[in-house]
Parts: structure tokens; C-alpha cells; sequence
């Protein structure tokens, strides 16, 4: 089961998901912080969804470019994601609808490739990073 967090219920649940948040900022560097995401959410810029009762988790934003708009998931993180994955996919395509988006965007490390696969996602690029 997903569910999503009101902005004003965002600091009754940031202390379970605060250390997954920043699992994910330690290992992945988004050049972000867990406190940088909490002030998105509070100000209603992303959204943060819950899977199985906290089990996981993913944050969305809605971005908007000239041609068109897309649902950004800079965040997922949890155990069991076998167990929540085709409902956290559906909650996003559903919510990139009723946003009229025209994509949904994910980031991670390649070993998410294989797991969005199975649910229609496509290689779209390939980053690089050059620390100097």
C-alpha cells in the first residue's frame, strides 16, 4: 500500500525517514541533503509517498519545462522493494496523469535498470561525473 504525506504531516514521519533519505544522499551524490529535500516537501515543491506502512519510500516533484512536464523521482529507498515496487510505479503513473505529465524520470546507480525495466522504463541517458 502507498500513501502520501500531507505537507503538514511531513514532521510527524521525517524522523523514521530522515536516515533513508540520507542512505541514499551518502551513497548517490545528488549534490542535496536530507534537510534540502524536508524544505521541498514542506513547501509543497515534491511529495513524499509511504510504501507498506514505512517499509520504504519515494519523493516525486513535478518539473515544468516549456514543451512539457515530467515526474522527477530523485528518491526511493526501503527493504523489500520486491513487495512495494509495481505499487510505488503505479502511484507515480497515476499521479504523473492527473499531473499531465508527459514522463516520468528516475536516478539511481545501474542496478536500477534491471528492476525498472520489468515495468516498461527505458535507458534514456547515460551520465557521467568527473570529480576536480
Amino acid at each position: 500500500m502507498i500513501s502520501g504525506v500531507l505537507a503538514p504531516d511531513i514532521d510527524s514521519v521525517w524522523i523514521q525517514v530522515e536516515p533513508e533519505i540520507a542512505r541514499v544522499t551518502d551513497r548517490f551524490d545528488t549534490g542535496e541533503r536530507p534537510e534540502h529535500f524536508y524544505q521541498r516537501l514542506i513547501k509543497r515543491e515534491q511529495q513524499l509517498w509511504l510504501c507498506n506502512g514505512g517499509e520504504g519510500l519515494f519523493i516525486t516533484e513535478v518539473k515544468i519545462f516549456p514543451e512539457f512536464k515530467l515526474l522527477a523521482v530523485p528518491i526511493v529507498a526501503g527493504k523489500n522493494m520486491d513487495k512495494w515496487m509495481v505499487g510505488m510505479v503505479d502511484t507515480c503513473k497515476a499521479f504523473a496523469k492527473h499531473h499531465q505529465c508527459k514522463y516520468i524520470e528516475g536516478y539511481g546507480r545501474k542496478g536500477w535498470l534491471r528492476a525498472l525495466h520489468k515495468h516498461g522504463f527505458k535507458d534514456y541517458a547515460i551520465t557521467t561525473r568527473l570529480e576536480v
